[in-house]
């Protein structure tokens, strides 16, 4: 035990050092690691997706689905809306400078002159402006996805 105490005696500043890191460690881990969600970051919930004008909302696309897996007459206004899903808008739906993340884009416009497409999410005569969509593909016709093309927010170069 004697030599225990020796060693630890010689090594103070080591072992204080040690506790300071590992004190600094457990803080940045609660700050960053643990950081509990803020209110205007959480999903919307189903009261609030209710207005046909949605803005500011962050929300999961399947919330937004009935049974027939079409999406009618809404407005998304700076909104994050998130999948996994593939979107068929119909010619009447309005995109205004939207982003498109963790999809790469060759990937997030889907060409296909097929308009019947089962499991996918159907909007029609929906609004989009400012709007953040995180895991989601489009899919329609060859001229509605080169619209939506033009229709991204331009991103600063890295």
């Amino acid at each position: 035990m004697s030599s225990v105490l020796k060693w630890l005696r010689e090594r103070r500043t080591f072992i204080c050092m040690s506790l300071l890191m590992v004190s600094v460690i457990s803080v940045a881990h609660d700050m960053y690691v643990n950081k509990p969600v803020p209110p205007s970051a959480s999903f919307a919930t189903p009261d609030e997706l209710i207005p046909s004008v949605l803005r500011h909302k962050t929300i999961r696309i399947a919330d937004l689905v009935r049974e027939d897996f079409v999406i009618r007459n809404k407005t998304f206004e700076d909104c994050y809306i998130y999948g996994p899903a593939i979107i068929i808008p119909d010619d009447k739906c309005r995109f205004r400078n939207f982003v498109i993340g963790e999809v790469a884009l060759d990937g997030a416009f889907i060409a296909t002159p097929n308009k019947l497409i089962s499991g996918a999410i159907g909007f029609e005569n929906c609004v989009v402006i400012d709007c953040h969509f995180r895991k989601i593909s489009f899919i329609g016709p060859q001229d509605l996805m080169d619209y939506l093309r033009r229709s991204i927010k331009p991103q600063p170069a890295k």
